[in-house]
């Protein structure tokens, strides 16, 4: 998960598989992307060994499910459509059965109840009150300075019965979004931070399915109403939806107020080459971040270290 972040961060980074000796990782290269995809696919096949569920106590552990998901991200980013739909599937049947995973309306999963919610597949865990994350938590979303109200346009929903479309308003003296504005002790709310939703599963299966073939098909078509539904949607049919390229607008789309203000949008952008359509003018190079200069410093050979449009001090 890391190493994947990473990736979609910097781009090419060092690839460390051992614990290494402070000369080791002074001289430490930037290994191609593809060579942390295959370590990342690598380490995401073995976990998916990893039990299906845990018992209670054990709540927040990475899953098998969590695994498949992560690597089925993974192959979607690499544009291997093939390999999302099979990792996938036996995801996609665990939502629809209801068991262990299942889609939740989002009110019923966000802000109270992410720990319990059979729609989160693995989060970030969080305590509440005491533990010294005040900084971290309370400034989630949080308009410090009342300059900056992170949200979503209300515009961009359908109608008021998207149960999601309140979830971004922002709330509260400090602005943060209701979908993470759960209650809090000394500043710490125990509301965990999600990465794998089965939400998400069931978007990238429609993406995927979509991708596949010429014209959508009812699978692909199944998998992105279920989410509406979910959200108290009209399903979409094959008269709206009747192209290839319309029915991967309708994806992306619903991604973008699925998944928002959950870290996603710019990778999306990124990963869909949306970024010259809502970042006109900006310069293709800053879609990966610069490498930090502390980080250059700690090697001793800085060649190739910093990314393309950006300068080493």
């Amino acid at each position: 998960l890391c190493y994947f972040n990473l990736v979609r961060l910097w781009g090419n980074v060092p690839v460390i598989t051992h614990t290494q000796t402070v000369e080791e990782a002074r001289n430490n290269k930037r290994a191609p992307v593809s060579e942390a995809y295959a370590q990342i696919v690598k380490d995401l096949t073995v976990a998916k060994a990893l039990p299906a569920t845990w018992p209670e106590q054990e709540r927040g552990r990475a899953t098998s499910y969590a695994a498949q998901t992560l690597l089925a991200k993974v192959y979607l980013y690499q544009g291997k459509t093939a390999d999302v739909i099979t990792e996938l599937t036996p995801v996609v049947a665990a939502v629809k059965s209801g068991k262990a995973l299942s889609l939740v309306p989002m009110p019923l999963t966000f802000p109270n109840d992410l720990k319990t919610s059979k729609d989160i597949i693995f989060a970030v865990q969080y305590l509440k009150g005491g533990v010294g994350e005040s900084a971290h938590q309370n400034n989630r979303y949080r308009n410090n300075d009342n300059g900056n109200i992170i949200s979503l346009e209300p515009g961009e929903f359908e109608s008021n019965a998207d149960n999601r479309k309140a979830l971004v308003a922002p709330t509260g003296s400090g602005q943060r979004p209701g979908k993470f504005n759960a209650p809090a002790t000394n500043n710490e709310t125990s509301a965990d931070f999600p990465v794998l939703r089965c939400a998400e599963v069931m978007l990238m299966y429609a993406e995927a399915l979509n991708e596949t073939t010429l014209t959508p098909t009812q699978g692909a078509f199944d998998a992105l109403n279920a989410v509406r539904k979910n959200a108290g949607l009209s399903i979409k049919s094959m008269a709206e939806l009747p192209t290839k390229e319309a029915f991967r607008k309708a994806v992306y789309k619903e991604r973008r107020l699925e998944l928002a203000l959950e870290c996603d949008r710019w990778f999306d952008l990124v990963r869909t080459r949306q970024f010259a359509t809502v970042f006109p003018g900006v310069d293709a190079y800053r879609q990966l971040y610069p490498i930090p200069q502390a980080e250059i410093e700690n090697v001793n050979d800085a060649t190739g270290w910093q990314n393309e449009g950006y300068t080493i001090k």
